[in-house]
């Protein structure tokens, strides 16, 4: 499964996004992935810190 947190599309942005993607994750492990794709379109931004100490199943990362 593949997320873009901080993703911005028609002005649409997501202010609590770590608080969000915190949650999606930690409901995600639920379901046994096989991997957790994070894909993001801001460089300033790293979400490993952020997410992967509560990801369960194998990680990816890398820019959009």
């Amino acid at each position: 499964l593949r997320l873009s947190p901080g993703g911005e599309f028609n002005d649409i942005k997501e202010d609590d996004a770590e608080e969000l993607y915190d949650y999606v994750v930690r409901k995600l492990n639920e379901y046994n992935l096989a991997y957790l794709h994070i894909g993001t379109f801001d460089q300033n931004r790293n979400w490993y810190p952020v997410l992967r100490p509560i990801v369960k199943s194998l990680y990816f990362a890398g820019w959009v």
